[in-house]
């Protein structure tokens, strides 16, 4: 296998149909201290008529040489996901719940989503920078 870097992440593995994307990070503890992990994105990829369905699992490993205790290694259950896009472009999420997603920044909540058929249909067309948050009763 050959290796090659991306971003400054190290591609491990690559396939037709996807790619893993490793990289070592610091996670910095509420004490200031980092703690030494590889971080590890396994994306796959599958296409079909007018549309492309990523599908992404990430995950955590903890490399330092010492055990830690549960105060200094507290994890958030968080991710963020950025999308490039173009003109006419959207993100769909299932959601039958509107509450479940809402925005963290108060300007862009209702022009850039709609909702059909308990899908909700977020506009990535690149005219304005947004971000938003899936509760728990969003699958993923």
């Amino acid at each position: 296998m050959t290796a090659k870097f991306i971003s400054g992440r190290l591609v491990t593995d690559e396939s037709q149909g996807g790619t893993i994307i490793a990289g070592e990070v610091d996670l910095i503890n509420n004490q200031g201290h980092g703690v030494p992990t590889i971080f590890k994105r396994r994306i796959k990829m599958e296409s079909g008529k007018n549309e492309i369905c990523l599908h992404i699992r990430e995950s955590i490993t903890y490399i330092g040489h010492g055990e830690l205790k549960r105060k200094d290694c507290l994890l958030a259950p968080w991710t963020l996901w950025q999308f490039d896009s173009g003109p006419e472009c959207a993100v769909a999420f299932p959601c039958s719940v509107k509450s479940s997603i809402w925005d963290l920044y108060d300007e862009s909540s209702m022009p850039q989503r709609k909702w059909e058929k308990n899908i909700c249909h977020t506009v990535t067309d690149g005219s304005m920078r947004y971000q938003i948050a899936l509760d728990k009763k969003v699958p993923s």
